[in-house]
């Protein structure tokens, strides 16, 4: 099956990753992750009945997710692909900042409780979709709740004193952003991991959803320069030339091209 943006809004954003999942990993233990995530599920219904207001579920959702649950952002010596996979997330209890959105806007959504996710200042977050005093939303890296004001002092601290925020400062992110952010950081790690071949898996898929799109088919020209694959590697990089000649990194583009032509060309 091609994926599309359009295909993946009609779905559920746990659907969409499973579907991710098997064209990704041969290992990946599709009905453990659906039972575990369908306990979970089970778990927060049972302990945030709906006849609370939707202030007091999330507030109940969030301390169950980070406190009780143990839900956390990885740190220190962790494998960042672990912290991607949502089998390894579940297992782990520690996820990236966007792994853990996934899983509570999925929780969110089981209770009826309406939240979003955002990007600010290129940081997901989590914005609540009703009013509740002074609450904007929270950091899921964190768990922490976040006020305008408080957004107001990350804007002036990242962008300077004069920074000013309005609602043109947040992008909105549907599930299929949610998930290419997702498999976009996966392809990152794999890469920091030196697993290049898992990484262009990710980067295949990544094209199906931008087609044509210069940057991705650039990244997956160094993929295919790691793996050797060097007529492939030169379709991709000159591609990108042509396409961006006034990109800043177009100079490391061509010292990939040169050291390619300079060498003996192996064809795969």
């Amino acid at each position: 099956m091609l994926l599309t943006f359009d295909k993946f809004n009609e779905l559920s954003l746990d659907e969409c990753f499973f579907i991710f999942a098997d064209r990704v990993r041969s290992d990946f233990p599709q009905q453990w992750t659906k039972k575990t995530l369908a306990d979970l599920i089970d778990n927060a219904v049972k302990q945030i009945p709906q006849s609370l207001s939707i202030e007091q579920r999330f507030e109940k959702l969030v301390y169950l997710f980070y406190q009780e649950w143990g839900f956390q952002c990885c740190s220190g010596k962790y494998r960042l692909s672990d912290a991607i996979w949502l089998d390894r997330v579940l297992l782990d209890r520690k996820g990236t900042a966007s792994m853990l959105a996934f899983l509570l806007i999925k929780l969110a959504n089981v209770l009826n409780i309406p939240v979003k996710p955002i990007i600010f200042l290129s940081q997901l977050l989590i914005k609540i979709e009703w009013g509740t005093g002074n609450v904007w939303g929270i950091n899921p890296q964190t768990g922490e709740y976040l006020s305008w004001e408080m957004l107001d002092r990350w804007a002036k601290g990242y962008l300077g004193i004069a920074a000013k925020i309005n609602e043109k400062s947040f992008a909105s992110v549907d599930n299929a952003l949610l998930l290419f952010r997702l498999i976009g950081a996966l392809k990152t790690a794999y890469l920091q991991e030196n697993r290049p071949e898992d990484a262009l898996k990710i980067s295949e898929i990544m094209l199906e959803l931008i087609p044509d799109d210069p940057y991705e088919i650039r990244d997956r020209g160094l993929i295919y320069v790691q793996l050797q694959c060097e007529k492939a590697a030169l379709s991709d990089l000159h591609y990108f030339i042509e396409k961006c000649p006034e990109d800043p990194g177009i100079e490391l583009v061509k010292l990939h091209i040169n050291s390619i032509t300079d060498s003996h060309v192996v064809l795969h």
